[in-house]
């Protein structure tokens, strides 16, 4: 098999929709104040599905500015890649590559949208996207998705793009605001089964 070189992961990646496209978010106080305004207009929205999302880990400008100086650093690194997903040059929602594996071939994908972006496909096209340069281009074989067993629009996106639904993964996540484990539903998807 072919080396993987996760180096050459592109920083903005075009979707089949005009004017949306998925773009790296480089470290600085305006995209960190983007990124907090959005977390903000849909707390109530990802909760109780998302753990950063309690306003204990992320309450502050500074706190996005942290998570993007993170992401820059785990991205030199190539342990994970996250990109802001824009729609006309605006911020909409987010979404990232996590846990590669290069020798088994394999990784996730998480993905959040902005409450009143939700229902117009904009999730679908960016996984589509994705998957292009994951499948295609840096040879994946495996690529999960794995969210709150009560999150049904997560669990829809997974399967209208295709993902088989594995099973679930019991009580896997401690929510410290609601004292008790949730459990994750786990989709994927092959590289033989992309079109």
């Amino acid at each position: 098999m072919d080396v993987i070189d996760l180096k050459m992961f592109p920083k903005v990646i075009s979707t089949d929709v005009k004017g949306l496209e998925l773009r790296f978010v480089e470290p600085d106080l305006e995209n960190a104040r983007l990124l907090f305004n959005m977390t903000e207009r849909n707390r109530h929205h990802l909760l109780p599905f998302v753990q950063w999302a309690n306003d204990d880990v992320v309450k502050d400008v500074n706190d996005s500015l942290a998570f993007l100086y993170a992401a820059k650093s785990d991205w030199e690194d190539c342990k994970n890649f996250e990109f802001g997903i824009f729609f006309d040059g605006a911020m909409c929602g987010w979404i990232d590559v996590h846990k590669i594996n290069t020798q088994d071939r394999l990784c996730g994908l998480g993905y959040w949208l902005d409450k009143d972006m939700t229902g117009k496909g904009i999730i679908k096209y960016a996984i589509s996207a994705l998957e292009k340069e994951l499948f295609n281009d840096f040879k994946m074989n495996r690529i999960f998705i794995r969210c709150d067993r009560e999150n049904e629009q997560s669990k829809k996106v997974a399967s209208r793009c295709g993902y088989v639904f594995e099973g679930e993964l019991r009580e896997d996540v401690f929510v410290r605001k609601e004292n008790r484990f949730r459990t994750s539903a786990l989709f994927s998807k092959l590289a033989k089964e992309f079109k």
